[in-house]
């Protein structure tokens, strides 16, 4: 038999041929680099995508919670400007609608574009007020909005025998009113301004205490009351404002010992929180005044209007400038006005609101329906469309929309009135649900609800108006 031998070099060929699948085998198809398997088609990601976003009910009123449901596909949704997480077809309740506003659902997956959409909300007063069971009989206090949305309520009179030195609570989360603190001695018309850090000074006012130079902090997020220094005179009448840094200027009013006709006084001094104590300027205002308003402006300085004057001429308005401590005229003329209100609007003009001027030839002041906007940017004060009625010691709150309501005061004739208004700078006054009566020297405060607490006052013949409003 005959034997067939495979050399060596065969035998390497050989194994070299199969180690290859073959010189005729099918190839491996090369690697894509895809991930996917194959013979399948890629999958690809679809892009996120909205088909609804929608309030549920309508209409929507201040101080209502907002329900809203949106439907989408292709990752996660999320409202801004709340920053809640929406799941897809389902109800979720936002915050209470305080103003109109607009809310962004953006539903996003990595590695896609967004999907946005937008809903606009336009929130209206209900014009009525909520029956609140809460009495407060008190009048001519002050009050100050807490940093946890509460109102506290200082001093003031409450029909006992001397000025009252209560410090109150009113907490519009719970509907409750609660006593929370004590001045060291009753004080009403005196003037709270809200500082940084919870805390309010009070300055001024009518006393039932032998010092009525004091001032005291109170703060608000305990009741706690501490000394704050002397002023350098007493005032009631007088306008106090917090400056940048936390320090307060103090202007006017009646005062004593500083032997100005009437008492009217163009003093003023500067409260410094560090040490808590007065530091009186050596520069005064252009001119005495009592139950003037300052504003505290965009760049700092502060504009000074009205008051009672015993000037021949009494000047409209000046500015004080913090930075180097002085007054200067604005040179603008219009009639004097005193009692009257300001509000600064989100673009830093000023509103001057009412407020009562002297009849020609005449001693009296009578309640006026006029309204002015100073502009910052040109020193400048334009008239604008009037109050629905006259109105003297103004009481409002300005709404984000740029729409002021007010509430109560005097009216013509020296009546109280238990009128309210809507007032636009674009169209004027309009009347707004009445009080339950007759309201002079209360507080008006806006809630974080967007709604509306009108607290205390009283009526022509000194009756307290006891009745916690809320307007909504």
């Amino acid at each position: 038999m005959n034997r067939f031998t495979l050399t060596p070099l065969v035998t390497a060929v050989i194994l070299s041929l199969a180690a290859c699948g073959g010189g005729d085998g099918p190839a491996t198809p090369p690697d894509t680099g895809s991930g996917t398997p194959p013979g399948q088609t890629p999958v690809v990601t679809p892009a996120p995508t909205i088909t609804r976003f929608e309030t549920v009910g309508e209409p929507l009123f201040i101080g209502d919670t907002v329900r809203v449901r949106a439907d989408y596909a292709g990752g996660q949704g999320r409202i801004a400007p709340d920053a809640v997480d929406v799941p897809s077809g389902r109800e979720v309740a936002l915050a209470p609608l305080d103003r109109s506003r607009t809310l962004r659902l953006t539903v996003s997956r990595a590695g896609q574009p967004d999907a946005v959409r937008e809903l606009p909300l336009r929130a209206e007063f209900r014009n009525r007020y909520l029956a609140v069971d809460l009495s407060l009989a008190v009048s001519q206090h002050a009050a100050v909005s807490a940093d946890d949305g509460s109102v506290v309520i200082i001093g003031g009179t409450r029909g006992e025998s001397t000025m009252s030195s209560q410090i109150d609570r009113y907490d519009p989360r719970t509907n409750s009113i609660a006593r929370i603190g004590q001045l060291s001695q009753g004080r009403a018309n005196a003037v709270a301004t809200a500082l940084p850090g919870g805390l309010a000074l009070v300055t001024g006012g009518a006393f039932s205490g032998t010092d009525w130079r004091l001032a005291e902090l109170v703060d608000t997020r305990s009741g706690a009351v501490t000394p704050a220094g002397q002023m350098s005179v007493l005032r009631t009448g007088h306008a106090a404002i917090a400056l940048p840094g936390g320090r307060v200027l103090v202007t006017g009013g009646v005062t004593a010992g500083e032997g100005f006709s009437l008492g009217l006084s163009p003093s003023a001094e500067i409260w410094d929180p560090a040490t808590r104590s007065f530091r009186r300027l050596s520069s005064t205002m252009l001119e005495p005044r009592a139950n003037h308003t300052m504003t505290l402006l965009p760049d700092g300085r502060v504009l000074i209007v009205g008051g009672y004057s015993n000037a021949e001429a009494p000047l409209f308005a000046e500015v004080f400038d913090p930075a180097t401590e002085q007054f200067s005229s604005l040179r603008v003329w219009f009639s004097p006005r005193a009692e009257h209100a300001a509000f600064v609007q989100a673009d830093g003009q000023v509103l001057i609101v009412g407020g009562e001027q002297p009849q020609p030839g005449q001693e009296e002041w009578v309640p006026t329906d006029s309204v002015l906007r100073f502009d910052p940017a040109r020193n400048r004060f334009t008239v604008l469309a009037p109050l629905a009625a006259p109105r003297s010691w103004v009481r409002g709150a300005l709404t984000p929309d740029g729409e002021l309501l007010l509430f109560g005061g005097r009216q013509v004739d020296t009546h109280h009135s238990w009128t309210g208004e809507r007032y636009s700078p674009e169209r004027g006054g309009v009347a707004i649900a009445n009080l339950d009566g007759e309201r002079a020297q209360h507080t008006v405060t806006r809630l974080p609800s967007g709604r509306i607490a009108v607290i205390g006052g009283e009526s022509r013949m000194g009756n307290f108006a006891g009745r916690v409003r809320i307007y909504e």
